[in-house]
C-alpha cells in the first residue's frame, strides 16, 4: 500500500497499482471509495479496474501486466483482450490525474461495444448517525466531453471529491452490484464508459460504436480533486453547456448554448424526453436532455381517465371491484393480486390513485365529475370494508393481516380528510382523526412517515372549522411531540423500510416545518437549518431532466415495477417531497446558505421532473431504470408497470402548509 497527496487530502493505492483509498482531513472516518471493509466488495470492482466488450474478444483489466510507481505517479499496463492495450496513469499532487490509454496493437481494426472504467464511491446506506458523517452521496453525469462524477458526504458537508473529465468523451455509466442480496441499501458500483453500445445501444440518447485502426489510440484523462463549492461540484467545475430549461410546455422552444457555437433551439409538439446534441471548438460533443410536456391540465384529465378505465379492479366481486391496482401497460393487464408481493397490493401507495382523483376534481380537471365522485366513494366503501380496521390500523391490502406498516396512516388520513371537505360527510373526518390518533398509539412519534406532517395540519384546520376545537388540539399535539422526538433524537434516525433515504429526510424536515407553523421554537428552527442540508445533498445538478435536482433512489424499480430490477430510479414520485419541504419552509426562517429564488428553482425541477413518467395518452411507469446496465441488464428503460407514481402527481395539485399549491409558485403551463 502507497499513500500519495491529493490536494489536502490523500489517496491509498495498493501493489496492484489501483485506488483503495481517498480521503481528507475534514472527513475523519470517512473513505470516499468503497474498499473491502464493505462485505459485498472484492478487488475485482476497485478504483481503476473495467472491462471491454468488442468483436475482437471481451475481458477485464483487474491484475495488471506491467506496474511502477515513483513519488508522485502510478503506471499501469493491461492487456484485457489480445490486440488491445490499456496504459493508465496516475498522477498526485494538488489534483489526482487519471489518464486511460486504450491502443490497437493489432493488425485489423477492432469495435468497441463496452468501455468501462470502475470508479466505486462509498454510497451506502446504514444508521443515519454514521452515513451522514461516513458515507457519500455518488452524483455522476455522462454527457460526453462535458461528463462528472461527485462524492458528496451524506450531511452535505464540504469539501466534496469531484471528478471532471479533461480528456475523450464519456456516454454513459452502469451500475453492478445491486441485486437481492444487496438489496435497498447499496447503490452498488458504479462504471463510467466511453460506451455502453454493447448492452444498451439506446441508452442516454444513443451509444456510439468506437472503431480502432491499427495503431490508433483511445485516450480518456480525468482530474480529481476535493473542493469547499459543493453546488459547483455538483455541477461539474468545466461545465459550459446550458438550457433555458430542462422542461416546458409542448411548443415552446428550449435554447441550449456553448460559448462554443452558435446556441441550438428544440421545441416539438409531442410529449417526449429530447436528447440535444452539441459540438466543442476541440471537436468533443456534449448532450443534455429535455422534457417537452402535455400541460399539466391536459394531463391530469387524461390520467384521470386511464384511472377510472384501466386502475379499478371492476373483475372482482363486491366492494373490492373499487379498489385501484397496478396495470401492465405492456400488456394491457391489472395485476389482480399481490401474491404476497405487498407493493403490488390493492392499498398501500395505490392510495394515490384515489388522491389524484380527489385533487383533480377539486380543481375541476375531470371531464365526468359525476363518474369520479362514484369511483371516490366506492374506493370509500371499499376501505371501510378492507384496509380500515374498527381500531383506525391501516390494512396493506383487502387480502393482508399487516396493519403494522406506519407509511399507510397519513395517506388514507389525507384522503379521508379531503373526503370529508368535498363530499361533507362529519364520519369522514372523524376517521381521519381516528387514523392519526392511531398511527401516533402506535409508536408514530418515532417514524418519520410520509405525509403524516400535511395530514395532521389538514385534519386540524378542518377540525377547527366545524368546531372540533378538542380534536384540533389534540392533532397539534401529536404534532408538536413528534416534532420534539425527532430533535432529541438528532442524526439518529429511526431505520425504515431502507436504513437512510431522501424519503426519510424529506419528511423529517416536513414535520418539523409543520411544527414551527403551530409551535416555533429555537430548536426546532435550528434542526430545519441543520436537514436542509441533508435533504439537498440528494441531488446533483446534471443538465438532465431526469436528473437535475432529483434526490437519488436505487431501489425502487425492483420492489415496484415489473422487471424487478435495482438500480438508479430518475425521477421516482418521491423525489417530489423534496420540492415540497423546500416550498413548506417557513418564510420566517432563514435558508441556511440557500437563496429563496435558488429554493424555489430547484422545487420547481422535481416537480417537472415527474411529469416525465407519464405518456400523453394518461399512462405511466413506476420507475425509470436509468443506468445503461444494472449487473449486466440493460436499463435506460421506463418499466412497463403503472403501480404508485400518482401520489407524486397528487402532489404537485395539492396545497402546502401556506395553503397554496406548488403550481401557484412558478405556474407550468
Amino acid at each position: 500500500m502507497r499513500t500519495y497527496r491529493c490536494g489536502e487530502g490523500t489517496v491509498d493505492v495498493d501493489d496492484d497499482g489501483l485506488v483503495v483509498g481517498a480521503r481528507h482531513p475534514a472527513h475523519p472516518g470517512l473513505n470516499a471509495v468503497l474498499d473491502d471493509s464493505v462485505w459485498w466488495f472484492g478487488p475485482d470492482w476497485r478504483w481503476g479496474t473495467g472491462f471491454l466488450l468488442t468483436d475482437a474478444g471481451s475481458g477485464r483489466f483487474v491484475r495488471p501486466a506491467d506496474v511502477a510507481f515513483d513519488e508522485t505517479e502510478v503506471r499501469v499496463s493491461y492487456e484485457p483482450v489480445p490486440g488491445l492495450r490499456l496504459d493508465v496513469t496516475r498522477t498526485f499532487g494538488e489534483k489526482w490525474r487519471e489518464r486511460y490509454v486504450l491502443r490497437n496493437t493489432s493488425t485489423t481494426t477492432i469495435t468497441i461495444g463496452s468501455y468501462a472504467i470502475a470508479t466505486p464511491i462509498r454510497d451506502l446506506y446504514g444508521p443515519a448517525a454514521q452515513v451522514l458523517r461516513e458515507h457519500c452521496h455518488a452524483h455522476v453525469w455522462t454527457g460526453g466531453a462535458e461528463s462528472w462524477l461527485a462524492a458528496v458526504r451524506m450531511d452535505g458537508t464540504p469539501p466534496a471529491l469531484a471528478l471532471d473529465l479533461t480528456e475523450g468523451e464519456l456516454w454513459a455509466y452502469s451500475i453492478a452490484g445491486r441485486h437481492q442480496a444487496t438489496s435497498s441499501n447499496v447503490r452498488g458500483v458504479i462504471s463510467l464508459h466511453a460506451t455502453d453500445h454493447a448492452r444498451a445501444p439506446h441508452a442516454f440518447g444513443g451509444q456510439p460504436e468506437l472503431r480502432l485502426t491499427p495503431g490508433q489510440e483511445l485516450p480518456l484523462g480525468w482530474e480529481i480533486g476535493w473542493y469547499d463549492d459543493i453546488p459547483a461540484a455538483l455541477a461539474g467545475h468545466r461545465a459550459t453547456v446550458s438550457a433555458s430549461a430542462l422542461a416546458a410546455p409542448v411548443g415552446t422552444p428550449i435554447t441550449i448554448s456553448t460559448p462554443d457555437g452558435p446556441a441550438t433551439k428544440i421545441s416539438t409538439d409531442d410529449h417526449q424526453v429530447s436528447h440535444v446534441d452539441v459540438r466543442h471548438a476541440d471537436g468533443r460533443q456534449s448532450r443534455v436532455a429535455v422534457l417537452h410536456h402535455t400541460p399539466l391540465e391536459e394531463l391530469v384529465r387524461r390520467r384521470v381517465r386511464t384511472l377510472l378505465d384501466h386502475h379499478r379492479a371492476s373483475e372482482r366481486s363486491g366492494s373490492r371491484a373499487a379498489a385501484f391496482v397496478p396495470y401492465d401497460t405492456e400488456r394491457g393487464l391489472r395485476v389482480a393480486h399481490d401474491l404476497g408481493w405487498s407493493d403490488w397490493s390493492d392499498a398501500r401507495e395505490r392510495i394515490g390513485m384515489p388522491q389524484l382523483l380527489l385533487e383533480a376534481r377539486t380543481r375541476g380537471w375531470c371531464d365526468n365529475v359525476a363518474e369520479v365522485d362514484q369511483a371516490l366513494l366506492a374506493y370509500k366503501e371499499f376501505c371501510l370494508e378492507h384496509i380500515i380496521k374498527p381500531d383506525h390500523r391501516v390494512s396493506d391490502g383487502s387480502t393482508s393481516s399487516n396493519t403494522a406498516r406506519l407509511y399507510n396512516h397519513p395517506w388514507l388520513a389525507q384522503l379521508f380528510a379531503d373526503l370529508s371537505a368535498t363530499y361533507g360527510d362529519p364520519e369522514d373526518l372523524t376517521r381521519a382523526v381516528g387514523i392519526i390518533d392511531s398511527y401516533y398509539a402506535n409508536g408514530g412519534e418515532k417514524f418519520l412517515a410520509i405525509g403524516i406532517a400535511e395530514a395532521v395540519l389538514r385534519a386540524a384546520h378542518l377540525c377547527e372549522e366545524s368546531g372540533r376545537v378538542k380534536d384540533a388540539l389534540r392533532l397539534r399535539d401529536h404534532l408538536i411531540g413528534h416534532a420534539r422526538a425527532v430533535v432529541a433524537l438528532g442524526a439518529d434516525l429511526p431505520a425504515h423500510e431502507v436504513a437512510y433515504e431522501q424519503s426519510m429526510t424529506a419528511p423529517l424536515l416536513s414535520i418539523l416545518e409543520g411544527a414551527w407553523r403551530i409551535e416555533p421554537s429555537t430548536s426546532i428552527r435550528d434542526a430545519m437549518r441543520t436537514v436542509l442540508p441533508w435533504l439537498l445533498a440528494f441531488a446533483g445538478a446534471q443538465p438532465h431532466v431526469r436528473l437535475r435536482n432529483v434526490p437519488i433512489r436505487h431501489w425502487d424499480g425492483y420492489w415496484f415495477g415489473r422487471s424487478r430490477l435495482y438500480g438508479d430510479t430518475f425521477p421516482h414520485y418521491w423525489s417530489v417531497l423534496s420540492g415540497r419541504a423546500l416550498l413548506d419552509y417557513p418564510e420566517d426562517v432563514e435558508l441556511p446558505d440557500l437563496s429563496r429564488a435558488r429554493a424555489l428553482t430547484i422545487a420547481q425541477d422535481v416537480l417537472l421532473a415527474n411529469l416525465v413518467d407519464f405518456t400523453a395518452d394518461g399512462h405511466a411507469s413506476c420507475a425509470f431504470i436509468f443506468p445503461s446496465a444494472v449487473d449486466d441488464q440493460p436499463g435506460y428503460f421506463a418499466d412497463p408497470l403503472a403501480n404508485d407514481q400518482d401520489m407524486g402527481l397528487a402532489l404537485l395539485l395539492r396545497p402546502g402548509m401556506d395553503g397554496r399549491t406548488p403550481l401557484s409558485h412558478a405556474e407550468p403551463s
